[in-house]
């Protein structure tokens, strides 16, 4: 999900990008779930919000909000409007996904990818204001084999010339972010085109992860490493170790009025990571015919959400193998969201609003909001309790995991 583009509606969303994904969040009590809606405590964000996620600045809890219509990152307190900050990242960045690099305390990075500028920002998130510090690329191209047929022509290799044919690229479409110490873990999408029609395809390069690391005065972003993908759309990302992470990718589809079909498939990537030397791909990447999305880790499984089918998947985390599936969905309702309690549990969200605890176990599903429209892209936990994004509205709606507000 990719997303130069943002959702508009449920269709577009899925035709034209690939998954929201939720950082592994902690703070949230593995106590009785409860869904609570108070009017007066939802919080307002910038248009168009994609992802949140907790933040602690001089040790008091604080949301750093992804707003991608305004291209900005926002800080909000949740008790309150006494620390409202925001950092401008660019006209046409759409930012998409944030990490927080170091400690999570005043002296963290926040790292924001850009698909809109095929970059990525490095943020002081505590600030005030809250400061850009440098925006980095991925400079070195990769190659595309077999070639992609552009339908119209495009310099994607930076070499000056729009080429109709693409047999190299520089890294695009950056997605997904998750932070292991000081460094950060990014997936590229490299989107050349997205679906609109069944008759106009996604196009796409193969996929690619990189690892930068902060430097350590906090001003810069360093390229350490790199891998291509052996699947197509990755927009997931999940560290399950501190030298091993998981990616999953949706593979590439086309959007039709009957429905959305894959024309490549998804897939499951394990990538061994350490702090020094290449990125591997593990031998045991699994490839499916399923679109998954968000993927988070908990009791030793891999769980991934669904971004057409709206399933919630089970994989075992050393073989990724699939365990267990809830149904699917009678409607088109993907699962953009997934999160994870102290306790373990998972609690996934769908675009309509509504949000389950362990739906794999068949938990307990609430609908978080009342009224259409108002479409559900992340969830985050801190000290507080939970928050729901909701993109189309634009803003976060507080719920408590034990009863009462948050």
């Amino acid at each position: 999900m990719n997303r130069a583009a943002v959702r508009l509606d449920v269709a577009a969303v899925v035709a034209i990008i690939t998954v929201v994904v939720s950082t592994v969040l902690t703070g949230c009590p593995p106590t009785p779930f409860d869904v609570v809606d108070l009017d007066e405590a939802v919080i307002a964000t910038g248009t168009t919000p994609n992802s949140v996620m907790p933040l602690r600045c001089g040790g008091r809890a604080r949301l750093l909000v992804v707003s991608s219509g305004e291209a900005r990152l926002e800080r909000v307190d949740p008790a309150g409007l006494d620390d409202v900050a925001s950092a401008f990242l660019g006209v046409g960045s759409t930012p998409w996904d944030v990490a927080i690099a170091g400690d999570n305390t005043d002296l963290a990075r926040a790292v924001v990818t850009l698909p809109g500028h095929h970059s990525l920002a490095l943020v002081d998130p505590c600030a005030t204001p809250m400061r850009l510090i440098t925006e980095v690329i991925s400079p070195s191209p990769i190659d595309v084999e077999p070639p992609v047929t552009l339908r119209d022509p495009a310099d994607v290799d930076a070499d000056g010339v729009a080429d109709v044919v693409v047999s190299r690229m520089t890294p695009r479409t950056p997605q997904a972010v998750v932070a292991v110490g000081s460094s950060v873990l990014v997936v590229w999408a490299n989107l050349l085109a997205y679906s609109t029609s069944s008759t106009e395809p996604m196009l796409s390069g193969p996929g690619l992860l990189t690892r930068f690391t902060v430097t350590g005065d906090g001003e810069s972003l360093q390229e350490t490493g790199r891998v291509v993908l052996p699947c197509e759309n990755p927009g997931g990302l999940v560290a399950v170790t501190d030298d091993t992470v998981v990616v999953s990718c949706a593979g590439r589809f086309v959007v039709g009025v009957d429905g959305h079909r894959q024309q490549s498939p998804g897939g499951l990537v394990r990538v061994l990571t350490p702090a020094t030397g290449s990125l591997v791909v593990d031998g045991n990447s699994v490839l499916t015919d399923h679109t998954p999305g968000p993927i988070v880790w908990a009791n030793q499984e891999l769980v991934t959400g669904d971004l057409l089918d709206g399933t919630v998947r089970a994989f075992d985390s050393a073989t990724l193998v699939e365990q267990r599936s809830t149904e699917p969905t009678t409607t088109i309702d993907s699962v953009f969201a997934l999160t994870v309690t102290d306790g373990d549990d998972v609690v996934a969200g769908w675009f309509s609003g509504r949000v389950q605890r362990s739906p794999l176990d068949n938990g307990p599903a609430r609908q978080l909001t009342d009224g259409p429209g108002r479409g559900l892209v992340d969830l985050a936990c801190d000290d507080d309790g939970g928050y729901g994004l909701f993109s189309l509205s634009a803003e976060l709606v507080p719920f408590s995991f034990a009863g009462g507000a948050p």
